[in-house]
């Protein structure tokens, strides 16, 4: 699938190369664009993981208080989700616990913000298994919530952690966002989700200069370029 994807992709560039360069009727929708899937799936770091579903790295540690797995939540960069791992497990064990970068790296303040998180019962849980959804430690709630155009909103309490991920999806469709962040964004995606023939109607993402994924328009040659990661296709 991977290989089909990729030369769907380099057929677009091939083809958008021939043409007089970007050009957008509608204007752009603002989203800035995140890192893409990085090509090994395996973390060089201890304590991250892949979520093969939503593309992202995600970290978890134990909770000595609950006895379960505490989230700490997605990250595209699998740095910084090393990061948050390294500032968990020196709130759990101190100085002397096994982490991946040196502790002299971190400030107290960036250790207390994950201690808040972890600790704080009324700080944001997030989900390990869906985008913008979260719990808090002294609720058995799912909530719901958006953060998009740099504003936040608050969809609800659910009982079960999927009926809160399907509040978002829903939300974000009726946002009118391009296609290229509500495919970032969205839990369960659907066939409507994806682009069709009418692709060069769309919009693109805020800072982005062409409206797919993985895709930029290079000035200075006049092409389109693929990327994966930091890598050009």
């Amino acid at each position: 699938k991977i290989a089909e994807a990729l030369s769907i992709l380099v057929v677009g560039i091939i083809w958008c190369a021939k043409q007089d360069g970007p050009s957008f009727s509608a204007p752009v929708l603002v989203q800035s664009a995140p890192e893409v899937a990085p090509i090994s799936h395996k973390s060089k770091y201890a304590g991250v993981t892949w979520h093969p579903r939503l593309l992202r790295w995600q970290v978890h540690v134990r909770d000595p208080d609950m006895e379960a797995l505490l989230s700490l939540g997605l990250f595209y960069a699998e740095r910084d989700a090393a990061q948050a791992y390294d500032c968990a497990m020196m709130v759990l064990e101190g100085e002397d616990a096994a982490v991946n970068f040196p502790v002299r790296k971190y400030s107290r303040t960036e250790i207390a913000t994950v201690e808040r998180s972890m600790f704080d019962d009324w700080a944001p849980r997030p989900s390990a298994r869906f985008l913008g959804v979260y719990k808090t430690r002294n609720s058995k709630m799912w909530r719901a919530e958006i953060e998009i155009f740099d504003k936040k909103q608050f969809l609800g309490s659910f009982n079960d952690e999927e009926e809160a991920a399907r509040a978002v999806d829903r939300s974000i469709r009726s946002t009118g966002a391009d296609k290229a962040t509500q495919l970032r964004m969205l839990n369960f995606l659907e066939e409507t989700d994806y682009f069709d023939d009418l692709w060069d109607e769309e919009r693109a993402p805020r800072g982005g200069s062409s409206r797919f994924l993985g895709v930029s328009y290079h000035q200075a040659s006049g092409l389109f370029l693929a990327r994966l990661g930091r890598r050009h296709l």
